[in-house]
């Protein structure tokens, strides 16, 4: 099943928001946030923002360690059965889906500001000058 598990990695690599996936920019731009929340003042704020980056980071250790072993697992360890020795790579229906979600994320991952517009839109901000409902 090795295009299985290809797009599967391709996939994971997604999931656990390494530098090449597209789960990255999301991760990336949670901890800029944080990083540059720091310059807020107040107590709260210098305890409570970096135990969150540090959670942060430790949840993409956690995650990347959970997808290796599941890829590991899953496609390159021996067959512990029969139903497992017999495995065959899917359709090609179900490839063409898996591929077509893979090429998303590869496109989400190369050019992230494709989604900017839709992430990042707001309602104006309100008019002094109109007169409250």
């Amino acid at each position: 099943m090795p295009v299985t598990a290809g797009l599967f990695a391709l996939g994971a690599l997604g999931a656990v928001a390494l530098p090449p996936g597209n789960g990255f920019v999301g991760e990336w731009l949670l901890l800029q946030s944080l990083i540059h929340g720091l310059e807020v003042p107040g107590v709260t704020v210098a305890i409570v923002l970096p135990l969150a980056v540090a959670l942060v980071a430790l949840s993409a250790g956690i995650a990347a360690a959970v997808f290796v072993k599941a890829l590991g697992v899953g496609f390159f360890a021996r067959p512990r059965g029969e139903g497992a020795a017999r495995a065959q790579e899917s359709p090609p229906l179900m490839l063409a889906g898996m591929g077509l979600l893979a090429v998303a994320c590869g496109g989400l991952a190369l050019v992230p500001g494709l989604l900017a517009p839709v992430s990042t839109g707001r309602s104006p901000p309100p008019d002094p000058a109109s007169p409250r409902p």
